[in-house]
């Protein structure tokens, strides 16, 4: 096969596969640490994370949602321990702290000051007591 004809079917398969997926398809979001600190932080599950996940998460990160709103089904927050198997994402995505101000969660809807971050972040550097 030629060169410029082999080039030309790359192109075609390549325009082929980039049109794959649809327009219904997100990209996946992305964020970077917070570098957060625990320091002497008394906020515990109890204090602040239960108020803080039921008021900005759990309507689309439940399992009892029912509408969540492209969030992924394996994504729940209805517990603390789930809550702590995510929380590096969620410091990626919902926290702020010296290093980075994530505001990508939640996408809409009421949503978080920076101080409510500032904490979220806190609280997940203190491994979400």
């Amino acid at each position: 096969m030629s060169k410029p004809i082999h080039s030309a079917y790359c192109l075609v398969f390549t325009l082929l596969l980039a049109g794959c997926g649809g327009d219904d398809e997100k990209a996946p979001l992305e964020g970077d640490a917070t570098g957060a600190t625990c320091g002497n932080s008394t906020l515990t599950y109890d204090n602040f994370g239960r108020n803080f996940f039921t008021t900005y998460c759990r309507r689309c990160h439940s399992a009892d949602a029912p509408d969540r709103h492209g969030a992924p089904g394996s994504v729940n927050f209805d517990t603390v321990e789930q809550i702590r198997a995510n929380s590096a994402r969620i410091d990626e995505l919902a926290a702020l702290g010296p290093d980075a101000e994530n505001e990508a969660m939640p996408p809409s809807g009421i949503t978080p000051t920076d101080p409510q971050r500032d904490d979220l972040g806190r609280w997940l550097a203190c491994g979400a007591p």
